[in-house]
């Protein structure tokens, strides 16, 4: 717990940051942190006992338990936040140091639906439809899917999926569930795993599956299961991206997976009978559901 006088609440953010701003300048001048090069911080990205700390912001936790601070430290380690406080510079000897004056110090925001191999796509068909009552002959699933995503090679679905988790990060956005429907092979399916490993980025990878003859879905999720995703304790977990089906449902929840599925309209009253649905199901638009649904 952090002492009152900190503490603020949604009602009167804009004032605690406008006293908060004006505070900070004196504090940060006092005691002025020497922050690491960016060269360190790429080296302690792939380092699980990395400890960096974030010092000196006005710190707005969302948390009411935690509450905000004027200026304030965050200290993380590995994946982890361990630590939020007035000063941690004690605590967090030996740590790399991000140096947040005059900065804000808040958590990413999270997005729960994203195509990430698409992003090599954007405007591509920037007047396009959805298609499903195939109201127009250009259209979302016609051409985005069933011509230009059985031309991707897997390393374009790499960089596709690096280029959209660096441009998210950039723009305050460190999670997502990624819906990855380019599956057209497990060497696709890897590359897409690869590139948001290599972003650093928190993100639950939603398997689907995908355009040609190579498709492995969704048997393929086994394999996943065993060669990266052994733990949940890491950035990046699996999903299984399927519509409303029993058997690959139980197959998701036999390895330990959550499901994600498009679901536009339709009846989820049989599936509840049988008992299928779950706190593990994600369900993606529910634009035209009633309200039993």
């Amino acid at each position: 717990m952090v002492p009152d006088r900190y503490h603020t609440s949604m009602h009167n953010r804009r004032e605690f940051l406008a006293a908060a701003v004006a505070g900070t300048g004196i504090a940060a001048a006092q005691n002025k942190p020497r922050p690491a090069t960016l060269s360190q911080l790429q080296r302690a990205a792939n380092d699980t006992a990395r400890r960096i700390l974030i010092q000196g912001g006005i710190v707005l936790s969302m948390d009411a338990r935690t509450g905000n601070l004027s200026r304030g430290d965050v200290l993380v380690e590995g994946s982890r936040i361990t630590a939020i406080g007035a000063d941690l510079s004690a605590a967090a000897r030996g740590s790399l140091v991000v140096d947040a004056t005059d900065r804000i110090v808040m958590p990413g925001f999270i997005d729960t639906h994203h195509h990430q191999y698409e992003t090599l796509l954007r405007g591509a068909l920037a007047d396009g439809t959805l298609g499903l009552s195939n109201d127009a002959p250009q259209n979302y699933i016609s051409v985005i899917q069933g011509v230009y995503t059985p031309q991707y090679l897997p390393r374009d679905a790499h960089i596709s999926e690096l280029v959209a988790s660096l441009n998210q990060i950039n723009a305050g956005v460190t999670t997502t569930v990624d819906t990855s429907q380019v599956s057209n092979s497990p060497e696709h399916t890897d590359a897409c795993i690869a590139g948001l490993r290599a972003s650093g980025r928190r993100a639950v990878y939603a398997y689907a599956t995908g355009q040609g003859p190579g498709v492995k879905f969704p048997g393929d999720l086994a394999r996943l299961r065993r060669d990266y995703f052994s733990t949940n304790d890491q950035l990046l977990t699996l999903a299984l991206h399927t519509g409303i089906d029993a058997e690959q449902w139980k197959l998701a929840r036999s390895l330990g997976a959550p499901i994600v599925s498009h679901y536009i309209s339709g009846d989820l009253t049989e599936a509840a009978r049988a008992g299928l649905l779950g706190p593990d199901n994600e369900y993606i638009h529910c634009t035209q559901i009633g309200e039993a649904d």
